[in-house]
């Protein structure tokens, strides 16, 4: 029951933002605040940039929302960082969320590539019908023009 109960609580924060989805990604591992954003931007490819407000509100609402936890305080150069880590809760609505952007994708593009057939096969059908050097001016108005088409 304990599960099913996650897995009701997971899907209610669904969709995620770009920003929330993307964090969580780069705390596979637990992280401090800045190494998250280098994660990012190296993992997109520079693609992804969060700016310092938009990604500390973000940790302050997953904070908040239990998807992921202080994981202890790390020090580097000589400064202490707060470290964070992915909670149960915060891996399971990723990998949730993950599942759902593929299916998207996939749903994306079975329609792209059906809209994409019948755009080719319209094209082909206009071509057969209404050779480019036919014109309604050509061919004596629409009026003709059409019921040669079998339009009218």
């Amino acid at each position: 029951m304990n599960n099913q109960l996650q897995l009701e609580q997971t899907r209610k924060m669904l969709p995620l933002s770009e920003a929330t989805y993307l964090i969580l990604l780069a705390l596979t591992e637990p992280q401090h605040g800045y190494g998250i954003m280098q994660t990012l931007a190296e993992g997109t490819e520079g693609a992804v940039r969060l700016g310092p407000g938009t990604h500390y509100g973000a940790l302050n609402n997953l904070l908040k929302q239990g998807l992921i936890e202080r994981a202890g305080v790390g020090e580097a150069d000589h400064e202490r960082r707060k470290l964070y880590a992915l909670t149960p809760l915060g891996r399971a609505t990723a990998e949730l969320e993950h599942e759902r952007l593929q299916s998207m994708d996939s749903i994306g593009r079975r329609i792209f590539v059906k809209a994409k057939g019948a755009q080719r096969t319209t094209q082909k059908r206009l071509q057969v019908v209404f050779p480019r050097e036919t014109t309604p001016r050509k061919s004596g108005g629409w009026r003709r023009w059409r019921k040669q088409a079998g339009t009218l």
